[in-house]
């Protein structure tokens, strides 16, 4: 059974980074899957949560009192037994890698957002997938954009599109706002 996450509540979550041994101890009022995004937007090395328990600022420091021994810098903290059993304990519900944070996907958000963003061929084609799976296109926009989190449905849909080649669909029609770009940009380079 999957714990029943309060999206608009403070965690103390703990991310994992991936192959290399880190774990960060970290904090959020609200919004938690928003924060974390914004760590792996500055991160090079892939960040996975592997943990969250209920609490503010309070518990994140005391969470960094009690593994101060394993501490490597700042909220950064080695991967060590300790940590690992203690979230086995504190978040025996909680599932790895498939959570409700699945807005962390980037490695099928990502994909869809670029190739969406200025190419309508692509916009229409995953329009056309997200039919298939009787869901409306503008209902996973906001996971696309990373500003909510991704259903099933979601997930299939960005499966399928990258599946069938959709990202790598060539442009014929632009967005207004591309055209209009290229069209100020050559004013400006034959004045």
């Amino acid at each position: 059974m999957k714990h029943a996450w309060d999206k608009a509540a403070p965690y103390t979550y703990f991310l994992e980074c991936d192959g290399h041994g880190l774990i960060k101890i970290g904090c959020s009022a609200k919004g938690v899957h928003l924060r974390i995004r914004a760590l792996q937007q500055g991160s090079p090395f892939s960040l996975v949560c592997i943990g969250m328990i209920a609490g503010d600022e309070t518990t994140e420091a005391k969470m960094h009192q009690k593994f101060k021994a394993h501490r490597f810098r700042n909220e950064w903290f080695y991967d060590c037994a300790d940590i690992r059993s203690f979230l086995d304990e504190a978040c025996p519900q909680f599932d790895y890698g498939i959570t409700e944070f699945q807005a962390l996907r980037f490695d099928l958000s990502a994909p869809l957002k670029e190739a969406c963003r200025f190419n309508l061929d692509a916009k229409e084609a995953l329009k056309e997938i997200c039919e298939e799976a009787d869901v409306k296109y503008w209902d996973i926009y906001p996971w696309i954009n990373g500003t909510a989190y991704a259903t099933e449905k979601a997930i299939w849909c960005a499966e399928q599109f990258l599946a069938r080649g959709c990202d790598k669909i060539q442009a014929e029609k632009r967005t207004y706002s591309t055209a209009k770009t290229r069209a100020i940009g050559k004013k400006k380079v034959s004045a």
